[in-house]
Formats: structure tokens, sequence, C-alpha cells
């Protein structure tokens, strides 16, 4: 009940950040480079169950990352090149910290291969070519391990915090009197579910010593 509650509060603070930011949307049409995130990820690839939507090929990256953004248009063209035959996408960090802790990442661009249940990292040239030659001889990855559960309710916490810093200090950087108001707005909504937890604690041991009483 204390766990769900936190989580409450969690998503909460998340909306109020989500409905004062302003983000841009991609209204293109169908592009062979899919995109995921904390929502879809596991719906779509399948990856802890080892699956029946096929291989993942999944570039992880931050829009700030040089690195990312220099290899952008090789990872454009890979996923031109393997439509229909693997699935190319992409999963950014800034706007999927959940995604991304649950395969414990810390930098970027993290490119990894997702078969039956596995992972494989990549760790070559960052060219189509490369690309497409890894595909065919991933299982030699140094690094490579089962894909990791769908994180629990600390992980899921604890990315949601990630979350919430980076887009404050995007907001700071923009609009500081905005982003002090959404803050002051977050630690109240913290503070009344911090209220409402230490009294839902206070209030069940208060009834485990009343039962202890009477039975004595």
């Amino acid at each position: 009940m204390a766990g769900k509650s936190v989580a409450l509060m969690a998503l909460l603070g998340l909306s109020i950040l989500t409905i004062c930011r302003s983000e841009a949307t991609d209204s293109e049409g169908e592009n062979a480079l899919i995109s995921l995130d904390d929502d879809n990820f596991e719906h779509l690839t399948q990856a802890s169950t080892g699956s029946t939507t096929g291989d993942w090929f999944v570039k992880f990256y931050i829009p700030t990352c040089p690195h990312c953004v220099r290899m952008q248009a090789a990872w454009e063209e890979l996923a031109e090149d393997l439509n229909g035959e693997t699935n190319v996408a992409e999963v950014n960090c800034k706007e999927s910290a959940i995604t991304c802790t649950r395969f414990g990442l810390s930098g970027y661009p993290t490119i990894l291969f997702l078969r039956k249940g596995r992972y494989y990292k990549y760790a070559g040239a960052r060219s189509v070519e490369a690309f497409k030659e890894f595909l065919t001889t991933y299982d030699s990855a140094s690094v490579q391990a089962e894909v990791p559960g769908e994180p629990g309710l600390f992980w899921t916490f604890a990315a949601m915090l990630q979350k919430w810093v980076m887009a404050i200090e995007t907001e700071m950087s923009t609009n500081p009197v905005r982003t002090t108001i959404i803050i002051v707005v977050i630690f109240t909504v913290f503070t009344i579910g911090a209220v409402l937890l230490a009294n839902f604690a206070f209030t069940r041991l208060e009834a485990k010593m009343d039962g202890k009483v009477k039975k004595d």
C-alpha cells in the first residue's frame, strides 16, 4: 500500500512536469526507424520473453550527445536497408529513463542487439557496413547477457527522479521562473505524500499494538 502511494505521488509529479513542458512531436508518416519509449518498449520488443516480434537492434541515446548526432544518418540508413528483416529502433534516454535504467546504461550511444531473451552489446565502428557485419557475428560480442526484467518499483521511482532532474535542468535554462513554480509544486506534492505515508505507517503500527494488547 505504501509502495503504491509512492508510485502514485511519483506519477503525479511527472504528470505535472509533462503538462508544464512543451515537447515537440513527430507528425511525419511511417518511418523504417522505430521510436521506442517507456510506454511501448516491452510491448513492441517482447524483450524479456524472447518473443514473437523478431530481433531488435536498438540505439539508446540522448539528444545532446555529439556522437549520437553524428551516427544518426547511418542509423536511419540501416533502418531503411533492414526494413522487414530486423527491427531497427532508438530510445531517447532523456525521455525514457525507466527503460535505460533497466539496462543499466551509463554512456551514450549504447547499441544493443536483442534476440530471444538475450542482449548483445555492439562495440564497433558506427557505420552501416559495420552494423550489418555485427548482425552476422553478434554471438561473439564481449558483453552479452539475458535481458533484465522490467524494473520494479524502486528502479521505476529512481528513473522518474532522474527524468525530473533532466527536465528541470532543461527548463531552468529556458524559463527559470516557471521552473521554480514547478519545483515548488512538486515539493508540495511530495510533502503531502510523505505525510500520508507516515500517517499510514503510524496507523498500521498503532493497530498492531492494539491487537497485541487485546491478546495479552
